[in-house]
């Protein structure tokens, strides 16, 4: 899935992490590692750390 959602958004500026950037959930102060997030927002651009705008969460169960 992270492959095909790669190669469909390569060169438009989105980005896909998997499994490897958290999502922060600011109404929680919680953190999570979801495996596959995606996110096209500039604001995310500005911490390497974790990303708080992401478009799409997917987590295999």
């Amino acid at each position: 899935m992270a492959t095909m959602l790669r190669a469909h958004v390569r060169g438009s500026g989105c980005r896909i992490y998997i499994s490897d950037m958290k999502a922060r959930i600011e109404s929680r102060n919680r953190f999570y590692y979801p495996d596959i997030l995606f996110t096209y927002d500039s604001r995310d651009q500005e911490t390497d750390t974790f990303k708080r705008f992401p478009r799409l969460i997917v987590e295999v169960l």
